[in-house]
């Protein structure tokens, strides 16, 4: 009988720290910067590649009453954004949502590829979640700068 409740305690435990585990994406951190390492995949391996001479353009896409598009050449303002981007940090799963503030900003390589992220109403969207974001003053900036 004691071996049956040994059992079922150890169980028990399992089960406790797989549940802890299944709380929700977390940020990690590396060269990449949070929000592409975040994002993960894709967007990962080409925040570390970022190479401004191989951007062809980044295009800030954003809702007011009327759906706003914003194409950015200058080399300057895109490495801005990119080097503002990169110092974002990924805070909380927020349940606070806007239907009509959705934000998109995709970089665009000379070789076609492309990268998008997703924001609305100034937290990232990552796949059908928000999440808030801290340190992001200077990409918004940057982003009204560029306009």
């Amino acid at each position: 009988m004691k071996r049956c409740g040994f059992i079922l305690l150890c169980a028990l435990v399992v089960l406790c720290v797989l549940l802890a585990g299944c709380e929700g994406k977390t940020a990690e951190r590396s060269e990449a910067g949070e929000v592409f390492t975040f994002c993960g995949g894709e967007a990962e391996n080409f925040a570390k590649t970022f190479d401004v001479n191989e951007m062809n353009c980044m295009e800030y896409c954003y809702t007011m009453d009327t759906p706003v598009f914003c194409r950015i050449t200058d080399k300057a303002a895109m490495q801005t954004i990119f080097n503002a981007l990169c110092e974002v940090k990924i805070g909380e799963r927020t349940d606070m949502r806007a239907t009509d503030s959705e934000q998109s900003l995709t970089f665009v390589k000379t070789d076609g590829t492309t990268c998008m992220i997703r924001f609305e109403q100034r937290n990232l969207l990552y796949e059908e979640d928000a999440y808030q974001l801290e340190n992001d003053a200077a990409l918004w900036k940057a982003l009204r700068e560029a306009k």
